[in-house]
């Protein structure tokens, strides 16, 4: 399946509307695959390198409790657009609550206009 830059852009807002949603069923499923799978990295040390990897989620309850530790009143968003190599997709995202903002990268495999498979990679805290 090609991944076009509307699918990219529409699957990335989904999954904004499901980490704003704490985990919401519907949102979720609306965004995830049945077995989705989320891997949820270390803080990179360095720009452009990889943190560590921390945590798995696998299946919608596990990736359900997982969206559930989001702050309340954090708000996600896309910075630019998307790039798309093959059924990966990659995203800047930002967060931000109340003074605090930070970002990272996401990057999702896309099975059946869902994702299958998520990396979330926060970038380390400025000091």
């Amino acid at each position: 399946m090609a991944v076009s830059e509307a699918l990219a852009i529409d699957v990335f807002q989904r999954w904004i509307d499901a980490l704003h949603d704490r985990g919401d069923g519907d949102r979720l499923r609306a965004v995830m695959i049945e077995g989705g799978r989320v891997d949820r990295y270390a803080p990179a040390p360095t720009e452009g390198l990889a943190g560590e990897l921390e945590e798995s989620f696998v299946g919608l309850v596990q990736v359900s409790m997982w969206l559930r530790r989001t702050p309340v009143g954090i708000v996600f968003g896309l910075v630019g657009s998307p790039t798309i190599e093959g059924t990966s997709i990659r995203a800047e995202y930002s967060i931000r609550i109340d003074d605090f903002v930070n970002g990272g990268l996401w990057i999702a495999r896309i099975a059946s206009h869902q994702i299958e498979h998520l990396e979330h990679r926060p970038r380390a805290l400025l000091q």
